[in-house]
């Protein structure tokens, strides 16, 4: 099994040398080990938009948006239960 570490320096280095067709194959592969990385689908949104692949990028840009937003609703509700149980938030 491949390093999900490795693969991502992998898919960064391929975007910053210009291979956006290796670096959405490496994204891709990153997105079936991690499927709600909202990073990894805003990185092959990207790579996506460069090959003129529109529709599918749009609908991972999406995606990416609603994990991000779901982790910040959850990081909230978080928040709040530990102040209604009278939890001090660990430092």
């Amino acid at each position: 099994a491949e390093d999900p570490a490795i693969l991502r320096y992998r898919a960064i280095a391929r975007e910053q040398g210009g291979d956006w067709a290796g670096a959405a194959e490496t994204y891709r592969r990153l997105i079936e080990k991690e499927t709600a990385n909202g990073e990894f689908l805003f990185r092959l949104a990207a790579a996506e938009e460069r090959l003129g692949e529109r529709e599918s990028a749009n609908k991972r840009r999406e995606a990416s948006r609603a994990i991000r937003a779901a982790r910040a609703d959850l990081s909230q509700a978080f928040q709040a239960y530990m102040e209604a149980a009278g939890v001090e938030r660990p430092e």
